[in-house]
């Protein structure tokens, strides 16, 4: 029912005053009222220079972003953005990071289906290292997911985190080698992390090539299907969707013809439909026939 989207557009809802033409902001579009919300506001109303991704709760109560603290909070000059929680019903805005290190930076994000999870990356200024950390908002803890097989910081930060609906298992895309206990990395550069259980696994692909270019894993709500993103020899970016109960994987970004796309990237956005349809996005013109706009459209995938 809800959608949430991040745009520079500035007739999505009536703004108290001109903004700036580059600055961003959050909105979520409900499709059953057909009515559009901007959520991401400053004090004064104005724009609050939202910046990265944005995630929305099942029942559209609660919306994940980041934001300039300068924007979103009275008293504050950090233009670094932290992440943000918004309650659309009580109009309460909660800040999920960066008070302890206000130069610390946050860009991607996801949030569990009841919008008690939030994960997010955390960066350092001048490449000083960062993070990937799952926040329990009903606790105040958290979780680094990131870490070596002891339990303690791996080497580099996790990146593009996405959350099944419970917040059991977190999905991520790394480019170390020191995950799992083997001591190699795999070779879509995709894992996953279970939460609960304190375990990490990598999602290898049968043949010759390497990670996606463009795009980060999508796990399924259920938590049993990740998507990922791989490149093969000489080839352009494909989907592929792993079954982590069979290890079976199979091509998301099949071609109309059959066979992987050939013409151009294809990176995933996420599940739908009680995790049977998978979103898609490319400039391909071979995904479905009579493409031929050349410009990255939007696909829905129905998987078998």
């Amino acid at each position: 029912r809800y959608v949430v989207l991040v745009s520079t557009a500035d007739n999505l809802t009536d703004w108290p005053q001109p903004k700036e033409y580059w600055a961003q902001d959050v909105y979520v579009h409900d499709r059953v009222t057909h009515r559009t919300e901007r959520v991401s506001k400053a004090p004064d109303g104005g724009s609050a220079y939202a910046q990265g991704a944005a995630a929305v709760s099942d029942d559209g109560r609660y919306v994940a972003f980041t934001a300039r603290p300068g924007r979103m909070e009275s008293g504050q000059t950090v233009i670094y953005p932290a992440v943000y929680v918004t309650d659309r019903r009580t109009g309460t805005n909660e800040r999920i990071t960066n008070r302890d290190h206000p130069e610390w930076g946050s860009y991607h994000l996801d949030m569990s289906a009841d919008g008690r999870y939030v994960a997010y990356e955390q960066f350092g200024p001048r490449g000083g290292g960062g993070a990937l950390l799952v926040h329990d908002r009903r606790t105040g803890t958290e979780e680094r997911a990131d870490v070596t097989p002891q339990g303690t910081a791996a080497q580099y930060n996790g990146l593009d985190p996405s959350l099944s609906a419970d917040g059991r298992s977190v999905a991520f895309t790394y480019r170390g080698d020191d995950l799992l206990p083997s001591g190699t990395a795999v070779n879509t550069s995709t894992y996953v992390r279970d939460l609960r259980n304190d375990t990490t696994r990598g999602i290898a692909h049968d043949g010759t090539g390497g990670p996606a270019v463009l795009g980060g894993a999508e796990i399924s709500g259920n938590g049993r299907y990740v998507a990922y993103g791989f490149r093969a020899a000489e080839g352009q970016d494909n989907v592929y969707v792993r079954d982590l109960r069979t290890g079976n994987s199979v091509l998301a970004s099949e071609s109309a013809t059959g066979g992987p796309v050939t013409d151009d990237n294809v990176y995933a956005t996420s599940f739908g439909g009680h995790d049977k349809l998978l979103g898609l996005g490319s400039g391909s013109a071979q995904l479905v026939t009579g493409d031929t706009n050349g410009v990255t459209d939007g696909f829905l995938r129905r998987l078998r």
